[in-house]
């Protein structure tokens, strides 16, 4: 199995950024000049060869990103930003032990030992989301796993044992991070995955198959991905995110690139964020604000109507009738946001607006 692809390697490789059982470098050293086993001249060595690789890493992975497919790196943002400001972190701690040798502050240096290794391991997780999320933006399908399959070189058979360790863990964590409509298909699907990958041809002749079942298993999974389209189709249009994903996986629908049964569990959470919406602010209304509660209670209801014809349409199965509906959540949502905005005095909770 060798495609042509530039593998997905950089962050957590420079001895100082440990693995999760670890700690760095700099933060035993930093522990052992405040129990008197080290000194300061050591400490600073093991700063500037921890700043030296964590800036070798970071650059790394800017070259990597700055190489990458535009249309990869536009979907990496939040990745890319945590990665970044793990980078900083981990960064600005280790300079703070040349704060130490100038002042020989032990409350500093025991914070330096004591955030140094959560600064680590945040970085690390960070580097390994961004990896993750590279492999789920290249394509074909949104399982980062079965994509970088599909896309591997020489390193295949070390990325499929890798693989069918992630497939396990992602299993076992199913349940506590799935809507209970979606548990059992997304089960099946992550059964079938790893049945594709232990099936794995070591002959050529059997490799165009084997990639094709596994394109077809990436279309599918993506119909049902809903911590993938909850990352990328949340933010617009409106300033409603549970309505935004909702919205947006209709039109996937109408697409046919989502599954009716993902389209009615974001229908079901854009209600719930509704019915969970309070709108009464405090014990004792003045007169302007019970007409603005009132004028707020007829838009949810208005809002909630609305996706109740959106639920009737995504169980019709029809690629029509869709415009209209969602031009009437559209203004409905505005009006909502503007009646919100607006509200006299203290204003109500409300759903945390995207973007």
């Amino acid at each position: 199995m060798k495609n042509a692809t530039r593998d997905v390697n950089f962050g957590c490789r420079a001895v100082n950024i440990p693995s999760f059982e670890g700690q760095p470098l700099l933060a035993q050293v930093a522990q052992g000049v405040l129990e008197g086993e080290s000194a300061v001249p050591e400490l600073l060595d093991i700063m500037d060869a921890t700043l030296r690789e964590l800036e070798a890493e970071r650059d790394r992975m800017r070259a990597w990103l700055a190489g990458e497919n535009v249309a990869v790196r536009e979907q990496l943002h939040l990745e890319v930003r945590a990665t970044e400001d793990s980078f900083y972190d981990f960064l600005e701690w280790a300079r703070a032990c040349q704060s130490y040798a100038a002042s020989f502050d032990s409350g500093l240096l025991s914070d330096i030992a004591r955030a140094l290794p959560v600064v680590a391991q945040r970085l690390q997780l960070d580097c390994l989301r961004l990896q993750r999320g590279v492999w789920s933006a290249r394509g074909p399908g949104t399982h980062p796993g079965v994509n970088r399959l599909l896309h591997a070189g020489d390193d295949f058979e070390a990325a499929l044992e890798q693989e069918l360790l992630s497939l396990d863990t992602e299993l076992g964590a199913l349940a506590s991070a799935t809507p209970s409509t979606l548990l059992e298909p997304q089960r099946e699907l992550l059964l079938q995955a790893a049945d594709w990958m232990r099936a794995a041809p070591e002959e050529e002749a059997e490799e165009a198959d084997w990639v094709a079942r596994g394109e077809e298993w990436s279309l599918a999974w993506a119909s049902l991905d809903l911590a993938f389209l909850g990352q990328r189709f949340s933010a617009a249009p409106t300033r409603f995110p549970s309505l935004n994903l909702a919205l947006n996986t209709a039109w996937l629908r109408s697409e046919e690139r989502v599954d009716p049964r993902l389209v009615a569990c974001c229908l079901e959470a854009a209600q719930q964020s509704l019915r969970d919406l309070p709108l009464h602010a405090q014990a004792v209304l003045s007169e302007a604000q019970v007409a603005a509660l009132a004028d707020l209670e007829s838009l949810r209801a208005d809002l909630s109507d609305a996706l109740v014809a959106l639920s009737a349409w995504n169980l019709r199965g029809s690629a029509s009738g869709l415009d209209p509906i969602r031009k009437l959540l559209l203004e409905l949502a505005d009006e909502l946001w503007q009646h919100l905005e607006s509200f006299p005095d203290d204003d109500p909770p409300r759903e945390a607006p995207a973007g």
